[in-house]
């Protein structure tokens, strides 16, 4: 993307801040409550999209999410402004490295950096809120309230015990308060050109430079992993974590995967340099082959998070860890990773010098007590989920020709083609997406689109809360408002 395009967006992003949040509608209930399978283009898409819970700070989903904004989709900045508190992360598209012809590496895009929109969004975490239950017990409330009462389709909705079924459950207690997410700005940087293994070294500086100068929290980084840039990613994490936020805490360094393609040695070895999070992105299954269809089947994902989680898990010693981490541990969302951290600690009790060996270990990785392995490996898997977030699509694609070449569209695209075909809405059980149907541009033609919706949103939350993971929205300006009543 050219400089003075991105300007220009940019600037018409800050323009138009005030009618997109504007557009936001607060009401008294939450779209938790029209969770179905069964959906009707109108009662349950257009007539309720652009509407959310007065109730922004009311958390369901008890792992992270990091959410994408790009200056191209202004409607971004106000959602991230709106719904900062259900957001642990933030990752504005504004930053690209780039080797100049005279030789010297730069950081470009700084202009697009809007400190007083990063200042409004970190208030959320200031703001508090009341604590919430977990995503399926929300949903499972909600349904119990409806008593079996239809949206739009003209079948009850599904019972508490299916909804539970459909989501997944973390084993995360409903009693058990979730706070408020205080999101942290990690700025998202490309290179844009292919540069040498020696260039992308020298630029370590340079990049640390500018996220700690900009108040930055760390930096998500989009760059193949491959044995060229292995050594790149090394050090520039290695950089980062030597500096410090001004909240006090090492700035984080997430690092973008691709759901196939990166061996799980090279994810591994990032794992054990201490990279903070891994982005896999878990969308555009059928748009990758160029032909239209299911943007990320519920099985797919499930096995690409699975994958990931198990690669970086082998990065983790699992022969070794820290009292710290098992503290970590014992607040994980996922039940058998408490009750093994529990029982690590009821090991220690019973033997108090290892106790006291691996807390005088921590903060030394080259002196750290080894576990119980039984215990160590499953406490190295939900470190590992815990680093990993796994990507969710906030739109779709469509053929509008009708010849099966995918094009993506966005909220407002999807919302204006529902209004004006007033489509019968299907249901991909293999895939778990809806889609419909409706004339394409040829003759004779049919054309397909594939969108998220409040039900394949929740399914995917709900496998990543069955992994112990966390989610990443790309991006949070195209998709629809009511969405985020689940997060």
């Amino acid at each position: 993307m050219k400089s003075l395009l991105w300007c220009l967006v940019a600037a018409a992003a800050v323009a138009g801040l005030g009618d997109s949040a504007a557009a936001m509608r607060g009401v008294d209930r939450s779209a938790l409550s029209l969770v179905s399978q069964k959906l009707n283009w109108k009662t349950s898409i257009v007539n309720e999209h652009d509407k959310h819970s007065h109730d922004v700070d009311e958390r369901h989903f008890g792992g992270e999410a990091l959410a994408f904004v790009t200056p191209w989709n202004n409607h971004g900045y106000a959602v991230a402004k709106r719904f900062g508190s259900k957001f642990s992360w933030v990752a504005p598209v504004w930053l690209q490295a780039r080797v100049s012809p005279e030789g010297p590496v730069t950081v470009t895009g700084t202009h697009d950096i809007d400190a007083a929109w990063m200042a409004e969004v970190r208030k959320a975490c200031a703001r508090g809120g009341p604590a919430a239950p977990a995503l399926a017990a929300a949903l499972d409330g909600a349904e119990a309230q409806r008593a079996g009462r239809d949206h739009g389709a003209g079948k009850p909705n599904p019972p508490a015990e299916q909804s539970r079924r459909i989501l997944g459950s973390s084993g995360w207690p409903a009693d058990r308060p979730l706070a408020p997410a205080c999101p942290k700005f990690v700025p998202r940087l490309a290179w844009e050109a292919a540069v040498s293994p020696q260039d992308m070294l020298r630029s370590v500086p340079v990049i640390a430079d500018v996220i700690e100068n900009r108040n930055f929290d760390g930096l998500t980084l989009e760059v193949p992993v491959s044995s060229a840039t292995l050594p790149f990613i090394r050090s520039l994490t290695a950089e980062l974590h030597k500096r410090t936020s001004a909240a006090g805490e090492p700035l984080a360094l997430v690092q973008v995967l691709p759901p196939a393609g990166t061996g799980s040695a090279a994810i591994a070895a990032l794992a054990a340099a201490g990279v903070d999070r891994f982005v896999v992105m878990t969308y555009d299954f059928s748009s990758r082959s160029g032909r239209v269809g299911a943007n990320a089947p519920i099985a797919w994902v499930r096995d690409v998070a699975q994958q990931t989680i198990a690669a970086v898990a082998n990065g983790i010693d699992v022969n070794s860890t820290s009292s710290a981490l098992v503290e970590e541990a014992l607040v994980s969302p996922v039940a058998a990773v408490r009750d093994a951290a529990r029982a690590v600690r009821e090991s220690w009790r019973a033997e108090p010098d290892r106790q006291s060996a691996a807390v005088s270990a921590d903060g030394d990785s080259s002196s750290e007590t080894p576990l119980a392995r039984e215990h160590a490996a499953v406490l190295a898997r939900a470190l590992a989920a815990g680093r990993v977030l796994v990507g969710l699509a906030m739109y779709g694609h469509h053929d509008p020709q009708g010849n099966g070449v995918p094009e993506a569209l966005t909220g407002n695209t999807y919302v204006a083609l529902l209004k004006q075909h007033k489509p019968r809405m299907l249901f991909d059980r293999k895939a778990g997406e809806h889609l419909f149907r409706y004339p394409g541009a040829l003759p004779g033609s049919r054309a397909r689109c594939y969108y998220p919706t409040l039900w394949s949103v929740a399914q995917r939350l709900g496998v990543a809360a069955e992994q112990g993971a966390g989610v990443a929205l790309w991006e949070i300006g195209q998709g629809l408002d009511y969405w985020y009543d689940l997060f």
